[in-house]
């Protein structure tokens, strides 16, 4: 087993985005300690630009001091491999592209009740 950052285990690869990557993984820890997290890394052929690096690092800055039940928390951030990453709580289902993605394909529209509610929820965060 490969660890990351001699801690996290990457189990699969959960997103991508224009800069960065998600991982689902795992927190290892003494004892047997093992915790699901997301793990978000700089993707590596922006690893040496520093533009993105501090946009990255300003992310992470950021979202370290959000506090709400509908955000996601930070755990960690740290340098491994040549990249910055971040390490955030894991929160298992569906994500909100998957989510519209599922009735877009079906030619349908998502329910307005479903609609308003997850609306109504981010707004809270």
């Amino acid at each position: 087993m490969s660890l990351f950052a001699e801690k996290y285990e990457l189990k699969e690869l959960a997103g991508r985005g224009g800069m960065a990557e998600v991982w689902r993984a795992e927190q290892r820890g003494a004892a047997g300690f093992v915790r699901p997290v997301g793990l978000k890394r700089i993707l590596p052929h922006f690893a040496s630009k520093e533009t993105f690096v501090r946009m990255f690092i300003e992310e992470a800055r950021v979202c370290a001091q959000l506090m709400h039940p509908n955000i996601i928390q930070i755990y960690d951030f740290g340098y491994d491999r040549g990249m910055y990453f971040l390490v955030m709580e894991w929160v298992e289902g569906l994500n909100l592209q998957r989510f519209l993605h599922a009735y877009d394909e079906r030619d349908m529209i998502a329910p307005w009740p479903i609609v308003a509610g997850i609306s109504i929820e981010s707004l809270k965060a």
